[in-house]
């Protein structure tokens, strides 16, 4: 769930991207698993979905170390890598995934991510 305020654009990086839609400071929490809002899908229940649907929280998903597909319900979805990123992916003091920001975001500015970090499709490409 993103604790700031976002809007959906196109992006250059790909296709559309979230951008900030107020300043963010160094340090601010930007976005924390919350299941109100986001959804885990194992493997066995992400086969259950009709195929559509499967390839759409495939392409919106990350996944964890835990094999599940995290989809996020907002628009967190749309952050895009970056190798060089400006939010910083962590652990909450609850153990979820977080993320705050690695340095001052202006308003305007794309909000990114370096997948590599958290997601193990990401890393598969990489190793």
């Amino acid at each position: 769930m993103l604790f700031i305020k976002t809007v959906v654009k196109p992006s250059r990086i790909h296709s559309l991207g979230s951008f900030a839609n107020q300043n963010i400071k160094k340090g601010q929490k930007v976005w924390e698993y919350n299941s109100l809002i986001d959804r885990k899908f194992t493997k066995k229940q992400l086969a259950e979905l009709p195929a559509l649907m499967q390839s759409f929280v495939k392409f919106y998903s990350y996944l964890n170390d835990r094999n599940e597909f995290v989809f996020c319900g907002d628009n967190a979805r749309y952050i895009n890598h970056s190798d060089n990123p400006n939010i910083l992916d962590i652990k909450s003091k609850h153990g979820e995934d977080a993320a705050i920001a690695s340095q001052n975001i202006k308003k305007g500015e794309e909000i990114t991510s370096k997948y590599l970090i958290f997601d193990k499709r990401g890393r598969a490409k990489h190793l």
